[in-house]
């Protein structure tokens, strides 16, 4: 079964799913206060979770319009890179 962001959006507004959000939001914002982008790795840092989750938190920010992603070549999940 292959990530589906639209299938795993429900589960962030849940409590757990709130707190993770919360976490990777907290991660993102300390991240973007000293610099001007971040690998999406970078925003995982010291959370705990389904990996799946972790990728919906950063879909949820940029549906919400908190971050964007810039376009790169890099093929790497991981490596997907984000500013403001």
């Amino acid at each position: 079964m292959a990530y589906e962001y639209s299938e795993l959006r429900d589960v962030l507004f849940t409590e757990c799913g709130a707190n993770t959000l919360q976490k990777i939001q907290d991660n993102v914002d300390s991240l973007l206060d000293g610099r001007r982008c971040f690998i999406m790795v970078e925003a995982f840092d010291g959370v705990c979770g389904d990996s799946w989750t972790l990728l919906a938190c950063i879909d949820r920010l940029v549906e919400i319009g908190k971050i964007h992603e810039i376009p790169t070549d890099d093929e790497l999940t991981q490596h997907r890179v984000f500013t403001r």
